[in-house]
């Protein structure tokens, strides 16, 4: 994979500017709390309003009113990795624009989330991207986003 190395290396990046951002220390009891909370989602489609993938979950840190850091995994060309996302309104409809790197490629996108249920949207978009996926794909200057996402009130409550 060519943009492994680099990608490594930025993860690594990202993964401990997360673990500054969020101010948790690694025992048990803080550890359960990571998975509490309303900042994660779950994609399937073309792109989403973060990481590249066609299938996947992202859990987001909110930085200020608009910005949120954000880790995430799934299948696509970010697969693990993260990045900063901004929101015209969060958890409504607005613009949005992200930035994203990960394991197998960089990402960035804007684009329009529309309200589609009380924790549903659809995402419409376009974005420019480098990177391998499962599908083989090694540079994909541009692609349109049409996505589906859900967003957990609590992650281990899927209601």
């Amino acid at each position: 994979m060519s943009c492994s190395r680099n990608s490594g290396v930025v993860l690594a990046i990202i993964l401990s500017v997360a673990i500054l951002v969020t101010g948790r220390a690694a025992t048990a009891s803080d550890f359960g709390d990571l998975f509490q909370g309303n900042d994660w989602s779950a994609n399937i489609g073309f792109g989403s309003s973060r990481l590249d993938n066609y299938v996947g979950i992202t859990r987001e840190f909110p930085l200020d009113g608009h910005w949120k850091f954000h880790v995430g995994g799934g299948i696509g060309r970010v697969f693990l990795g993260g990045g900063v996302a901004w929101y015209q309104i969060p958890g409504d409809e607005g613009l949005l624009m992200s930035i994203n790197a990960g394991l197998i490629g960089v990402h960035a996108n804007v684009g329009y989330q529309f309200k589609v249920g009380a924790r549903s949207f659809l995402i419409l978009g376009a974005g420019i991207g480098k990177g391998e996926s499962f599908l083989g794909d090694t540079d994909r200057s541009f692609n349109p986003i049409i996505a589906y996402e859900y967003h957990f009130r609590e992650f281990s409550k899927l209601n």
